[in-house]
């Protein structure tokens, strides 16, 4: 990265990156401060944060998630500060204290995660769908009618599984995909013991890389973490069947 003291070190880094360590263990390993490896992620992440993205095509599945609020790095707002490990944090389903994430995934691998500034209904779905989505997508939600109206707005096909009845498929409609991404995000994002919530949609964005970046060897991956994203571009079978042909 061109700016930054200690060239020679950059490949250790891009090492630590894709192998997923703390700020700690990563400065560690690559015999740096602690703030220092900090900032260089930061950098990383800034750079692997598209500032635009193409639409997605083809099936596309997409579903909410959510993160607990978190202020680390700075001072709460609205509420008193409390440690790391308390039992009087966040409790199970949605309330104030979550921030709401919209994923969706071609079935060609393409991902997409968006943080809403609010809560998660039409209006704030339908911001996010329309420069995400071609008008020939199907949208696979789950029974979600914030999801039915946004496509709605958008004027995309839109097919529902209705979890309350137990639908999890019909035919080639599914939100399988989705899901196991979402599981996935959580269990890495969960290596961090936190993540703020002001930079949650740069670790979201560095996710999205990264499981692209675990196909690749060693040498393509630190390529990719230092700027050269065209490691990244296999070519698709066709925007349905999610098949990947590496470019020769």
């Amino acid at each position: 990265m061109a700016g930054t003291h200690m060239p020679q070190k950059w490949r250790a880094f891009a090492d630590t990156m894709r192998d997923g360590l703390s700020t700690r263990r990563a400065a560690a390993r690559v015999d740096m401060n602690h703030k220092t490896a900090w900032r260089w992620r930061h950098k990383v992440m800034a750079f692997l944060t598209p500032t635009e993205a193409p639409p997605l095509g083809g099936i596309v599945e997409a579903d909410e998630t959510y993160f607990r609020r978190n202020f680390k790095g700075s001072k709460p707002v609205g509420r008193r500060p409390r440690r790391r490990g308390t039992k009087n944090g966040s409790k199970r389903g949605l309330g104030k204290d979550k921030v709401p994430v919209v994923v969706a995934r071609a079935r060609v691998g393409d991902t997409r995660a968006v943080v809403l500034p609010g809560t998660s209904n039409a209006t704030a779905l339908t911001a996010v769908f329309r420069p995400m989505l071609t008008r020939d997508v199907t949208l696979c939600t789950d029974g979600s009618s914030a999801m039915r109206l946004a496509a709605q707005a958008v004027g995309v096909k839109h097919v529902a599984l209705v979890t309350a009845r137990n639908q999890r498929k019909r035919g080639i409609y599914h939100v399988q995909t989705v899901n196991s991404y979402q599981g996935r995000l959580k269990a890495w994002i969960a290596r961090f013991r936190g993540v703020a919530t002001k930079y949650l949609d740069r670790y979201l964005s560095w996710h999205i890389i990264d499981e692209r970046v675990q196909r690749l060897t060693a040498a393509k991956a630190r390529a990719v973490l230092v700027g050269n994203t065209a490691e990244l571009n296999p070519v698709q079978c066709c925007a349905n069947c999610g098949a990947m042909i590496s470019p020769a």
